[in-house]
């Protein structure tokens, strides 16, 4: 019966942690949070204020919130963008394809990497 008190004590602990270190009790608030795009045939050497320029016109992107990325041997760009509402990624979704430098960019919703927070 010890186990059991250990464990009833440490959900009592947790209650108290500030909300950072807390462990997620809503599934949602994981959900909720999901407003990137993934933004794939982008040129390659293109700068991370240019995807935000272009992105910023569907609604306002956190700080910190463009990512540009290159596979190996600069073949593919591509760039993540993470805004501050869900209205914001549907209206970039329903734009897609897109013109960017002479070409078309396509824009998907970011999905989760599977085997990391529980997906």
């Amino acid at each position: 019966m010890q186990f059991h008190k250990v464990v009833k004590n440490a959900a009592t602990q947790t209650d108290s942690l500030p909300s950072y270190l807390s462990p997620m009790k809503d599934q949602s608030t994981l959900e909720e949070s999901g407003c990137s795009i993934f933004i794939i045939n982008l040129p390659a050497d293109i700068a991370p204020t240019q995807v935000e320029v272009e992105f910023k016109n569907f609604g306002d992107i956190k700080p910190c919130g463009v990512q540009v990325r290159s596979m190996r041997g600069g073949r593919s760009t591509y760039a993540f963008v993470e805004f501050e509402e869900e209205a914001s990624l549907q209206a970039a979704i329903n734009a897609s394809p897109l013109p960017m430098d002479a070409r078309k960019v396509f824009v998907h919703a970011k999905r989760p990497i599977a085997g990391r927070d529980g997906y």
